[in-house]
């Protein structure tokens, strides 16, 4: 039998759990003893710093994995981590991950891989601001993180992700919402037309 993800689930207890836009799936500072699996959707990571401000600091997408550094003792204690829209994740109880996935050869190497595109993901988001106009990362994020067709809001926290002012994201968010590539309704900004879009790429 190939050793897939979901083969490897079969034989472990999991919980199915649905998350709306916002929902918080992990609280700040908890000794969270369990492993996510996101089937459906995206979730976002946040850092608090010791001046008590907040940064967005990574997307999660299907078929990624939440909490597993603090179950692996890399992480003391849990960062917090909301929901990107509507989202469903497997919850594997601490318990069950150290009996039946911790000493399981190719759970671990499937772990590993994934720790690995992580770490490239983070590195590779943060080598690309340095490198391109900030509309072609800031389209970048529309293509791949909008939900449904809408760029949630947050505007605050995303204009320190991409590492530009709020004002400069606003005012190409505009732009954008100008050349017909974005439109505005009932106070949200979505796609309008995605070959526009791609114009400004």
């Amino acid at each position: 039998m190939k050793h897939t993800l979901l083969n490897i689930l079969r034989n472990v207890k999991t919980e199915k759990i649905k998350f709306s836009n916002n929902d918080i799936i992990i609280e700040p500072y908890q000794n969270k003893n369990s492993l996510y699996y996101i089937i459906e959707g995206k979730a976002k990571i946040y850092e608090e710093h010791e001046n008590g401000n907040i940064s967005l600091i990574q997307y999660l997408c299907a078929g990624d994995f939440i909490g597993e550094l603090y179950l692996l003792g890399i992480e003391e204690e849990s960062k917090l981590i909301k929901s990107h829209g509507d989202s469903v994740l497997y919850q594997i109880k601490g318990n069950e991950f150290y009996d039946k996935l911790y000493n399981d050869i190719y759970f671990m190497q499937l772990l590993s891989q994934f720790l690995g595109r992580k770490l490239l993901h983070r590195t590779h988001h943060y080598t690309e601001i340095q490198q391109y106009h900030f509309t072609h990362c800031f389209v970048r994020y529309i293509q791949d993180m909008n939900v449904e067709g809408y760029i949630l809001k947050g505007f605050v926290q995303l204009s320190q992700y991409l590492d530009v002012s709020y004002r400069h994201l606003m005012h190409v968010l505009n732009e954008l919402k100008r050349n017909g590539a974005l439109e505005k309704v009932n106070g949200n900004y979505c796609i309008k037309d995605k070959e526009k879009l791609k114009y400004f790429l």
